[in-house]
């Protein structure tokens, strides 16, 4: 868990939240107020997170992810766990996301386009679209790692709220779900072996994505599902997984990128480049790389907050058992 350390603060911070939410409804409405949506610096979701020790702006999440938190009204404490109940069976199969009960998701903004030099793909792309594949798993860091974010460019111009997306069968998502369900192979926390294959089966799908328009499609319309067909990659979580196109999103050493006769190298034919030009501060250029991948979407991450127990005498147990979910629930619980 060496650089997943602001993982473990954050969901620390977010446990306090929701005691401090659960006794006072002043803190509850800010803490369910996006900060996209509301006077930048006062009462809001990232305010109310910074004040429990937290500061999400100021961290390098920020620069590549936005945060929302919902009120859960239908997270229900029974008394000894937490269920998410099934939709009702007269649901809507295509109902949007915020109109089913709701539980943690992450909306991700990835490029489903190969790239190309002449503005169409053609065969003589391969070598940059592998070269291309390659720099964004090395630019990318593990998910909510500690250094998540610190490649980025910049932070998108725009603050948008998460695209409503179609979740396919809703009962694959809130189906049998509660809090007392074992923690994946005995773990009490995610650690950075489940982010990294995570990445792993990302990086898998975009290729694919890439050359198979089907792929592509059924990416966006239920993730969860088309990340099992890279080798049989199945998600340890419990959430919701949206994954969008990021139209915007462009390599800048597609333009320049020749592959060199014979050997091995960047575009420009210098197989030693360390200049830090264009990345940023604080950023490195290796050996070899033609440049950074620039993205004009920031992700989503949406945290369902679980409503007080009707016994105010439950919250101890109701705050324990929630924590107590541990690596099921990656964004929700601390260890």
């Amino acid at each position: 868990m060496k650089d997943m350390s602001q993982l473990m603060r954050f969901r620390t911070a977010y446990l306090r939240a929701i005691a401090g939410a659960w006794s006072d409804p002043e803190l509850l409405e800010q803490l369910t107020t996006s900060p996209y949506a509301s006077e930048a610096g006062t009462g809001n979701t990232i305010t109310v997170l910074r004040e429990y020790g937290f500061d999400w702006e100021r961290s390098p999440w920020n620069n590549v992810c936005q945060i929302q938190i919902v009120s859960g009204t239908r997270l229900e404490w029974t008394g000894d766990e937490w269920i998410w109940p099934r939709p009702a069976p007269s649901s809507p199969r295509n109902t949007p996301p915020t109109a089913l009960p709701p539980i943690d998701s992450l909306t991700l903004w990835l490029p489903l386009s190969a790239p190309s030099s002449t503005g169409s793909t053609t065969s003589g792309d391969h070598p940059i679209q592998a070269r291309a594949l390659t720099e964004f798993y090395m630019q990318h860091a593990n998910l909510f790692s500690d250094d998540w974010g610190n490649w980025c460019i910049k932070p998108a111009d725009e603050a948008v709220a998460p695209l409503q997306v179609d979740p396919g069968d809703a009962t694959s998502f809130y189906g049998e779900v509660c809090i007392s369900s074992p923690t994946i192979s005995g773990k009490l926390m995610p650690d950075d072996a489940d982010f990294t294959a995570f990445k792993v089966a990302l990086l898998g799908a975009m290729a694919k994505a890439w050359t198979n328009p089907s792929f592509k499609e059924m990416l966006q319309t239920n993730a969860t599902q088309a990340l099992q067909t890279i080798r049989r990659y199945r998600m340890p979580w419990k959430m919701g997984l949206y994954i969008q196109e990021d139209k915007g999103a462009k390599w800048d050493g597609a333009s320049n990128w020749k592959a060199p006769a014979g050997g091995r190298g960047n575009g420009a034919g210098n197989s030693d480049t360390t200049s830090d030009e264009g990345l940023g501060a604080g950023s490195k250029n290796p050996k070899n790389m033609n440049g950074p991948w620039e993205s004009s979407r920031r992700h989503m991450l949406t945290l369902c907050l679980p409503q007080p127990p009707d016994n105010s005498s439950d919250e101890p147990l109701a705050l324990a058992a929630y924590n107590a979910a541990g690596a099921q629930y990656p964004f929700s619980c601390c260890s």
